[in-house]
């Protein structure tokens, strides 16, 4: 078992080529890891910078499709509110 790069709190998760990724968060809004199961190993993973306005998220959902990962709701690192309500991103 691996151990997170940043703590974990209302984020979501994908399983992609054999890795998990871990998405957001209340602690961890702008960054997402990358969890090798099998090494037991926890990288980093590409940054969560849209939308522009409110970068990051938490308390999203996410759907996966192939190797997209979309992200809809929640809010972003500085709040956004209700605003967020109506942002789908893909990363």
């Amino acid at each position: 078992m691996a151990h997170t790069q940043e703590p974990r709190k209302d984020h979501t998760s994908a399983l992609w080529e054999g890795n998990i990724y871990l998405v957001g968060g209340e602690s961890a809004p702008t960054t997402t890891e990358v969890v090798d199961v099998e090494a037991g190993e926890s990288s980093r993973g590409f940054d969560l910078t849209l939308p522009a306005e409110f970068p990051g998220r938490q308390g999203h959902c996410s759907i996966q499709i192939q190797s997209d990962i979309i992200l809809t709701g929640g809010k972003g690192e500085t709040g956004g509110g209700d605003a967020m309500l109506g942002y789908v991103t893909k990363y």
